[in-house]
């Protein structure tokens, strides 16, 4: 090859490799909160775990979570904690249950599925509903002779953040009838 010929391909080369550079170093625009939320699910099921309804569409079940179970919404209707004294007797009639869909990790394409992240339940003659949050604290990983494998498998988290309220009479009875289609 002749000297001109290899300052051609030598040139060529360069512009290739910085074109390839400049594309990994390019900065990317910041993806969204819509584009990074992830989607949630809302089931409704008898006391025995039998399925009523199931409100798939996203939007949808963010309304029904905005306009139904929303913690801030019962509270400012006047709902008061309760302690765990208060849903000792009592047998749930209802649960209403949140899922979230999954997160896609390394190497996946798309979303396995949806996790169950939270549990709203409601009892029978009572106005009193229990926040649970059922997702997340899974002790998964314990190291052997510290006398806390029994602990394995539990939900640390959900001991700390289930609250119990008596919530407005009129709202309970309305989230233990309420049918997905049915006209109230």
């Amino acid at each position: 090859m002749t000297r001109t010929g290899k300052i051609v391909v030598t040139g060529v080369s360069a512009v290739l490799l910085l074109g390839v550079l400049a594309g990994c170093g390019a900065l990317k625009e910041a993806p969204s909160a819509e584009e990074t939320e992830k989607a949630v699910q809302v089931e409704k099921q008898t006391a025995d775990g039998e399925r009523l309804f199931l409100i798939e569409e996203d939007t949808e079940a963010r309304a029904f979570l905005d306009d139904y179970l929303n913690e801030d919404t019962y509270l400012d209707d006047g709902a008061y904690q309760v302690g765990t004294e208060a849903v000792a007797d009592l047998a749930p009639e209802c649960v209403y249950v949140v899922y979230q869909q999954d997160t896609v990790l390394a190497g996946q394409t798309e979303s396995a599925g949806y996790t169950e992240i939270l549990r709203y339940t409601l009892y029978q003659d009572s106005n009193v509903l229990t926040l649970s949050v059922t997702a997340g604290g899974v002790i998964q990983n314990v190291q052997e002779s510290t006398g806390l494998e029994e602990l394995l498998g539990e939900n640390w988290l959900e001991d700390l953040v289930t609250g119990s309220y008596e919530i407005p009479v009129q709202r309970a009875d309305y989230l233990k009838t309420y049918m997905l289609g049915a006209v109230q």
